[in-house]
């Protein structure tokens, strides 16, 4: 038995071993989420680098798995990285559908629109917001409300369906108003996106009106990022207005708030359109100069130098000089040929990746997936030997219970023995003289010594054989002859007076009738005290006698 304990404390040690591991690996997946989500809208790209970080997220219960997948697309997202062939998100929307978890389902369907929008579909993408809509509106959610009608503007804004992207603005203004001041960036872009849709439908004392509410909240937070946006929307609102001079101390404003490098050649490019339009051509060069040398330090400036070398080559060509124009318009060809080559490579080096990241991904599944197989191998030989041991246990119970009850019922007969006179005429002396019970004693004492280390269950039934010489095991066909006997043939009088009595109970009269005890009775009809009993008291009530009648004497007056 030691050995079997050893044996099943290395079998759970290891299994707690393989538990652990499989512990720890998801710990730490669900501890990298929830860091993830809670710096997720100040630092996306932290967030982006903990969710990638995970080797394995298969380790993750399925809900949380699907959690995940939707927070690496909002990570990414946010850091616009390019998310166009994340289109698998939907999967995720109709899980937390399918489950009414409502404000998961409502963002991952938000995703999925986004998801479309940066692929050129806007078709696809406002069905994909109006969805979304629909399931936000089970949630409240007012963050995500607005975000999903600031979105349904844009797209609106840019297929010039401008009356609905301005109603689209507003709705958003309505729910970011519903909440704390941490939204104020969210408030500030609505009133610019409403005021470029006024000046784009040349509404521009509209456009102003919005830019000034955008203008008071980015004041009163100090934000000097977005007072140089709103300061450069107001630019070109007194530019089309013709008010320039309003129009050139605003951008002096937005000089003074620039943020970085690469808001600072972006508003050269402003400063380049507008010096342009009103044919102030050789500030215009200069200025875009002065951004081509800026774009030298600055990475990723490719799209800012297009617009730069279009708009030499075009005020070139107003000047009347082609070929300045021509070798302008040369650069932003090139330019662009370039750029889109390299959009290309990058579109096939991120599938590559994608691909080269399923692969890990794959083995990784596969060895965990080996794993799992080696555990459940454990636990069920773990398992099995939980049975054998069981089995074995009870094969070695019932033996000492067979050998107890042998023990029990020779000790019985030792005294049934030690009480009997030769000489008695009774029914019960002249039984155990027929079956020679004290001759027969000897041989079993032997019996039990020599074979007790041996047998149990066996040994009873020999036991049975030597004491009623029956090796066939039927020891009443012997039995019941030698009583019958005694009282001249006349216990099928018994039987004929009550044909209800079954078997057993027709034995226990016999039984009583040769004046045995209960414990007696109990060894020659291998069976317990409780039994005889039992079977007793069915007898006085099938034939009427009172609760503790003498069933003896009442059976004597049919014999």
């Amino acid at each position: 038995m030691t050995v079997i304990i050893r044996y099943f404390a290395l079998t759970g040690l290891v299994l707690l071993f393989f538990a652990c591991g499989r512990y720890t690996e998801e710990h730490w997946a669900r501890e990298a989420m929830s860091i993830a989500e809670t710096i997720m809208e100040q630092q996306p790209d932290s967030a982006l680098y903990l969710l990638q970080s995970i080797p394995d997220p298969t380790v993750l219960p399925e809900e949380q798995h699907m959690l995940y997948r939707l927070r690496l697309l909002q990570a990414k997202d946010k850091c616009d990285r390019d998310i166009t062939a994340d289109t698998n998100i939907v999967e995720v929307a109709r899980y937390f559908e399918q489950r009414k978890d409502w404000p998961r389902a409502a963002l991952a369907v938000f995703y999925y629109a986004r998801v479309w929008e940066e692929s050129k579909d806007s078709q696809q993408a406002m069905k994909a917001y109006l969805d979304a809509e629909t399931y936000a509106n089970h949630t409240n959610d007012n963050k995500l409300k607005g975000m999903i009608q600031h979105n349904i503007g844009w797209v609106y804004y840019k297929q010039l369906v401008f009356q609905k992207s301005i109603a689209a603005y507003k709705k958003a203004v309505n729910y970011f108003q519903q909440i704390d001041s941490t939204v104020y960036p969210y408030m500030v872009s609505s009133y610019l996106s409403i005021s470029s849709n006024y000046i784009a439908s040349e509404q521009l004392d509209s456009a102003l009106l919005y830019n000034d509410r955008g203008l008071s909240i980015a004041k009163h937070y100090h934000d000097f990022t977005l007072l140089s946006s709103v300061y450069q929307c107001r630019a070109i609102i007194y530019r089309e207005k013709g008010e320039l001079l309003k129009a050139k101390k605003c951008l002096d404003k937005v000089f003074q708030y620039f943020p970085n490098e690469r808001y600072k050649s972006q508003l050269h490019i402003t400063l380049i359109k507008f010096y342009k339009e009103t044919r102030q051509f050789d500030t215009a060069i200069f200025y875009a100069k002065q951004s081509l040398q800026l774009f030298d330090s600055l990475p990723n400036s490719e799209n800012l130098r297009i617009i730069v070398y279009y708009l030499l080559s075009n005020m070139a060509q107003e000047q009347g000089n082609y070929k300045e124009a021509l070798f302008y318009y040369t650069q932003y060809s090139d330019l662009n040929i370039q750029v889109y080559q390299d959009t290309q490579e990058r579109s096939v080096v991120g599938l590559q990746e994608k691909y080269e990241l399923e692969v890990v991904k794959n083995a990784h599944q596969q060895l965990s997936i080996q794993n799992q197989q080696k555990t459940r191998m454990l636990l069920l030989l773990f398992i099995a030997l939980i049975l054998i041991s069981f089995a074995f246990y009870y094969y070695h119970t019932k033996k000492k219970t067979a050998l107890l009850a042998v023990k029990q019922q020779l000790a019985q007969l030792k005294v049934m023995a030690a009480n009997y006179d030769d000489k008695d005429k009774t029914l019960k002396s002249t039984l155990m003289r027929s079956f020679d019970i004290a001759k027969k004693l000897s041989l079993l004492e032997a019996t039990l010594n020599q074979e007790e280390k041996k047998y149990g269950a066996k040994l009873l039934r020999r036991f049975k054989e030597i004491v009623f010489d029956a090796p066939d095991g039927n020891y009443w066909k012997r039995f019941y002859p030698a009583i019958d006997n005694f009282y001249n043939g006349r216990l099928d009088i018994l039987k004929q007076f009550h044909p209800s009595f079954d078997e057993a109970e027709f034995k226990v009269c016999c039984l009583c009738l040769a004046d045995f005890r209960n414990d007696e009775m109990a060894i020659f009809m291998d069976c317990s005290e409780s039994t005889i009993r039992a079977k007793k008291t069915s007898i006085r009530k099938k034939a009427g006698i009172v609760q503790g009648g003498d069933l003896a004497e009442y059976l004597m007056q049919y014999l």
